[in-house]
């Protein structure tokens, strides 16, 4: 019996020395993990900021906590437009940065967003530093903002998103009357329509009038945008998107002027080398940008 006891006790003793061992490895990481966080990453000279259009674009970026770093998730898959614009601003007067690289991708963004993204951008030309943005594949959002770009590119077997802007509300009030719901609204004004979903089975020809009236004067600001960057005619841009060019070659884009060229990424880098006349691509995240 006296020898039971021991075993168990030295068992309980065992478990919870491993217990507080693991504990204060756990802290310690933790604590390393913050600190390395906070510490500010220094910019080499002849250096190139990169944006990457992909992921969701949101107002403000919202940082990793340090229990996701530790365990190896992260929220790369969205970033925040207050960080992206404090990059641009501080690369545009900082030496060390002698240009953007914007890597085009699935960005997903309202366009208040990508409109606010795009002027950064026109400010950042003003110093007289290059843009070149290249891409696999462009989303309309993203080709909105790489086409400010000196030089735009696209893969050989690449795909860019033109097709304009739509609106499709989804109506509930058929799906409503055979479950024997039926909405009770009250409402006033001719052009309140947030509770047409409900009780109605199409749109308004108030709310038709006012959903047009905003898609068109989205799109205008769009295409003209995009008209001035590439020296396109915006009725030009206009017959692209009727046309639906999403699936063309990628030397069709080159001809239509919407891109400058057709390239490999190998073929990018070393347009990047010799912009910055350097043997090795140098480049800074938006995340150390802004912290600098």
């Amino acid at each position: 019996m006296k020898s039971f006891l021991k075993q168990v006790l030295a068992v309980i003793v065992g478990i919870c020395s491993v217990g507080a061992f693991a504990t204060i490895m756990f802290f310690l990481m933790l604590g390393a993990m913050i600190a390395s966080g906070t510490e500010k990453k220094s910019v080499a000279k002849n250096s190139i900021l990169r944006i990457e259009l992909s992921g969701a674009l949101v107002d403000r970026s919202t940082p990793d906590h340090p229990l996701q770093q530790l365990l190896g998730r992260s929220s790369t898959s969205t970033q925040g437009l207050d960080v992206l614009i404090d990059a641009v601003k501080a690369a545009k007067n900082d030496k060390r940065i002698k240009g953007i690289y914007i890597e085009g991708g699935a960005l997903s963004s309202d366009f208040a967003t990508l409109q606010e993204l795009r002027g950064a951008l026109l400010d950042f030309k003003s110093s007289g530093k290059f843009i070149v943005s290249y891409a696999d594949s462009y989303t309309q959002g993203a080709y909105y903002i790489a086409s400010v770009g000196d030089r735009v590119l696209i893969n050989p077997s690449g795909l860019l998103d033109w097709h304009g802007i739509a609106m499709q509300p989804m109506f509930w009030t058929g799906l409503m009357e055979k479950v024997g719901v039926k909405a009770q609204v009250f409402k006033v004004g001719t052009y309140k329509s947030a509770v047409e979903p409900f009780i109605l089975k199409e749109m308004s020809p108030a709310n038709r009038e006012q959903v047009e009236s905003l898609i068109t004067d989205l799109w205008k600001e769009t295409y003209s945008a995009v008209a001035s960057s590439r020296k396109i005619h915006p009725d030009t841009l206009n017959a692209y998107a009727d046309r639906y060019i999403t699936l063309a070659d990628g030397a069709d884009y080159k001809r239509l002027k919407l891109v400058d060229d057709v390239a490999y990424i190998d073929q990018v880098r070393d347009e990047l080398r010799k912009r910055i006349d350097e043997k090795e691509v140098k480049f800074v995240s938006a995340e150390t940008m802004a912290a600098n």
